[in-house]
């Protein structure tokens, strides 16, 4: 049950950016590229968002590739203001939030075995690029396994 609730607020979110001009471009300089079972991503289009409420910052990064299956999103919480930090979804510090997804054509898989996210520069909007690493396996609807690795993000934030 939380798996699926987890996926319809991720398949949610990734709506909406599909919804933004262009379906979410990055800008000029911006990047993210990860190996998915050894092969090479670099997405047309990446995305970071900053949202902050009751004393949590939230960041989502959005990787959206040419086909419905294998665009990735990494969401992000930690108590303000947002420092560089290590998110380990097997080992969460107190007050962090982690979930990696993975487009599968008709909706997301969510990180079910392990992720890692090293956040080592903390993006303002008008300023520096959200900086850091990314790595994954996510359980796979029926069944299998993908593995993100190598994943470097480099993008400026948005509101």
């Amino acid at each position: 049950m939380r798996r699926f609730l987890a996926g319809a607020v991720v398949f949610a979110i990734g709506s909406s950016l599909n919804c933004s001009s262009g379906g979410g471009g990055s800008p000029s300089g911006a990047q993210m590229s990860w190996l998915e079972d050894g092969i090479s991503v670099t997405p047309f289009g990446a995305d970071a968002t900053l949202t902050s409420s009751n004393g949590v910052d939230s960041f989502r990064i959005d990787g959206l590739t040419q086909v419905a299956a294998g665009s990735v999103t990494i969401i992000l919480g930690a108590a303000s203001p947002f420092a560089p930090q290590t998110f380990d979804c097997n080992q969460l510090a107190s007050g962090q939030t982690v979930t990696i997804s993975r487009a599968n054509g008709t909706g997301f898989d969510i990180t079910d075995q392990s992720c890692k996210v090293v956040v080592t520069q903390v993006g303002k909007v008008g300023g520096p690029s959200l900086m850091g690493t990314f790595e994954a396996v996510i359980s796979l609807t029926p069944s299998g396994t993908k593995t993100l690795s190598n994943g470097v993000f480099n993008i400026a934030v948005q509101m």
